[in-house]
């Protein structure tokens, strides 16, 4: 088995400039109006709205308006006074006087966040209001959540200052407020607006308690936040935000007013891409934000000539559109934003149409659609080895919007349309992954940078096995490092660890190491071992098992007996198999093996026919085994086997031919014979019992009374005798039987006298 892991990853999150149609549609000024919807900046002047700073407006996700407002009326899409949209709690002359934010997971619903101007008083303060689309034909201001008190540290108050920012973990927005040197992030989900628990942070270094108008942004990559302090100090303050938790924190000033040097900042809007800001007092001045000193890297490139400035906004095709006051009928426009270089401004950008624009330009929340990318399911750095096969995944805050396509590329050349892909780069180096979220007109674009690292290998091993010690527990002590040479095979032991672990979790979360001599708890047991790079932390895992055999238990055989073939040579053959049964103890499957010699044994020089074995020394002699299981061929223990040749009783060969004359009845072959007076003749020993046997038609025939015996084949009979010793060995001998015939007489003689 193999498994590799982990990946650097490097993250970088951009939004394509095509991916806030909801501000295609902007009010402002004295019924002036653009429309973006075509992707180029295009006069309207419908408007109904008049204002003399903040405005809002919110379009669908195909650039379609919906409604828009200065903070005390909601107008219509088209351009009428939508139903309860009189009478909210906000005021055109606040710098930042309503802002729209999507409802999460309701489609329909949307909140305006509504600001005083300093001068108003009693105050309303800092409230919502919110529009179900769903109501009527265009719309209505649901009565029962409207002007609705958001108290910030106890006080019905608030600066001319709001933003909003999708929320790090697509969640919701962040609705962001300053008041009294503290910022409040309340946090707006599918559950509503959580106007007990906003997350309090200190605006140090700015102490300032009087200056509240001005503008607060939110960089387009969620991760910054810009405010401009207009009254009394003049300040322009730079602060790091954390989309996640909703802190704000790092406040650096970019620039504060001094006597003889006052600036009285008012407008503030950041780069697409993050990188440089843009501020606005009776000039316009840029930062660079990737500068090792951001105040430093600051360039005055423009001076109103009536000393008075106004709003910067982004707008929809990719320019920051700039409320210049000496000439109302124009917006000016930063072309090229992203170059802090060569920002291109024209003072004459966009011609109104005839209306007429004030120092205020709409609010929108930045960026209405977020999507965080996930990789393995983490969306801090990762790191990945070669060959994982990686999990993508991500969040978006759409909401119930209409349905969404996604498109992944994974930079290798390798496009993906699955919502969770698995993708495995096959070769090293670095790969921007871009995954692109279109929701009608809108295009969600996130990119990140993988690198992918060299992975060890683990080469799988042989599995390891010992033979147990009789009577065979099943447990032993193993050299794990004895594995180490070839799970590296030629990858350097200097680069690489090799470490053992009793599971694959173990060795993953490298938990509990085995020492390298290492005694099995189960038996058979499977062990990992973990390769891992010592110069990126690359892994891989293999493994292999420990397997203790069971050494036969044998048993002592009996000696084999036999009786020599040749009377005196001590010599004979021996079927050496008969003693298996006693050698295994009864055990079924074990393989023996016979050897004439321990020397043989030693060198595996086994006997080839052990079914048919001759001793070479007379008398018999000592032979030797080995026992195994065939599934463990080398777990084997073996004994000695002793072969004993008896010898066999002593019987003459040569034994004479026994005769008697043919007296009873004279010529026919036939007489008597006592078989027992032979005995001298056929052995010397004395005391043997001694069997006599005829043949007859093939078959031996018992004589029963050798005393006696009549030979049963006329003239002459082969005599067949043998003896049986007390080893049980048979000798057997025979002689010859024979009926001379009686010398012939002339029985007609006649008598001879003398």
């Amino acid at each position: 088995m193999k498994k590799k892991y982990y990946i650097v990853l490097f993250l970088f999150s951009l939004l394509s400039v095509q991916a806030q149609m909801q501000t295609a549609h902007w009010y402002f000024g004295a019924n002036a109006g653009v429309d973006f919807s075509s992707g180029s900046s295009v006069p309207v002047t419908n408007g109904a709205l008049v204002t003399a700073e903040g405005s809002t407006a919110i379009s669908d996700e195909f650039g379609n308006l919906l409604f828009y407002t200065d903070g005390s009326t909601v107008y219509t899409k088209n351009h009428t006074i939508m139903p309860n949209g009189l009478g909210l709690n906000g005021t055109s002359s606040s710098s930042q006087s309503a802002l729209i934010v999507p409802g999460p997971g309701a489609s329909e619903l949307f909140y305006i966040f509504t600001t005083d101007a300093v001068e108003v008083s009693p105050k309303h303060g800092f409230r919502y209001t919110v529009v179900d689309m769903a109501l009527g034909t265009e719309g209505e201001v649901v009565s029962t959540q409207k002007n609705v008190a958001v108290p910030l540290g106890g006080e019905q108050g608030v600066s001319e200052k709001i933003a909003a920012t999708v929320k790090g973990d697509c969640s919701g927005y962040w609705v962001i407020t300053y008041f009294k040197k503290k910022f409040y992030a309340f946090s707006l989900t599918e559950g509503g607006i959580d106007i007990t628990n906003p997350v309090i942070s200190d605006a140090f270094p700015y102490t300032g308690d009087t200056d509240l108008q001005g503008y607060l942004k939110v960089s387009p990559d969620g991760k910054r936040l810009a405010a401009t302090f207009t009254d009394g100090t003049g300040s322009l303050v730079l602060y790091d935000f954390n989309n996640i938790d909703g802190t704000i924190s790092n406040g650096q000033t970019l620039f504060q007013s001094e006597p003889f040097n006052n600036r009285l900042y008012y407008g503030v809007e950041f780069s697409l891409d993050s990188k440089v800001l843009y501020a606005t007092y009776s000039g316009l001045v840029r930062y660079d934000l990737t500068a090792a000193s951001i105040p430093d890297s600051e360039i005055v490139f423009y001076n109103t000539p009536n000393g008075v400035s106004g709003a910067l906004q982004m707008g929809l095709d990719g320019k920051i559109y700039y409320a210049r006051l000496n000439n109302q009928f124009y917006l000016a426009a930063i072309n090229d934003p992203n170059n802090f270089n060569a920002p291109d401004l024209d003072v004459f950008a966009l011609f109104l149409g005839g209306k007429l624009h004030a120092i205020g330009l709409p609010s929108f929340p930045q960026p209405f659609y977020h999507a965080t990318l996930f990789i393995n399911g983490k969306q801090e750095p990762q790191k990945v080895c070669k060959g994982v096969p990686i999990d993508f995944s991500y969040c978006f805050n759409g909401g119930v919007l209409p349905q969404w396509t996604v498109r992944w590329n994974f930079g290798d050349g390798t496009i993906s349309t699955e919502e969770s892909p698995v993708h495995n780069y096959s070769d090293l180096g670095t790969y921007t992954v871009t995954l692109e979220i279109t929701i009608g007109l809108n295009v969600i674009k996130v990119t990140n940078t993988v690198t992918i690292l060299p992975s060890p290998d683990a080469h799988k091993p042989l599995n390891l096995s010992v033979c147990d010690i009789v009577p065979n527990d099943g447990f032993s002590t193993f050299l794990l490092s004895n594995q180490t040479a070839t799970i590296l095979g030629t990858q350097p032991s200097a680069d690489y660890s090799v470490a053992y672990y009793a599971s694959e979790d173990d060795a993953r979360a490298e938990n509990l190491p085995l020492p390298q001599n290492y005694t099995n708890t189960s038996n058979p047991q499977t062990i990992y071992a973990r390769v891992t790079s010592i110069a990126n932390s690359c892994f891989d895992i293999t493994s292999f098992t420990l397997m203790v055999n069971p050494t036969p238990e044998l048993g002592n055989p009996n000696a084999l007996e036999a009786c020599e073939e040749t009377p005196g040579s001590g010599i004979s053959h021996f079927d050496l198999t008969q003693s298996i049964p006693q050698i295994t103890n009864g055990a079924n499957g074990l393989s023996v093996t016979f050897y004439k010699t321990q020397s043989d044994l030693n060198n595996n020089i086994p006997i080839t026919t052990p079914t048919n074995y001759t001793n070479t020394t007379p008398g018999g002699e000592t032979v030797y085994f080995q026992a195994a299981d065939p599934a463990a061929p080398d777990c084997k223990t073996g004994g000695s086997l002793d072969l004993i040749v008896n010898g066999q009783p002593p019987l003459n060969t040569n034994i004479p031919v026994y005769k008697q004359c043919d007296y009873n009845n004279p010529g026919d072959g036939f007489e008597s014979f006592d078989l027992t007076s032979m005995y001298p003749s056929i052995t010397s020993t004395p005391g043997l019992t001694l069997t006599y046997e005829y043949q007859s038609a093939g078959t031996r025939v018992a004589i029963a009374d050798p005393t006696n015996f009549t030979n049963t084949i006329s003239n002459q009979q082969t005599i067949y005798v043998s003896t049986t010793n007390n080893s049980g060995c048979k000798s057997e001998v025979s002689f010859v039987i024979k009926v001379n015939p009686l010398p012939g007489i002339n029985s007609n003689l006649q008598p001879f006298y003398a």
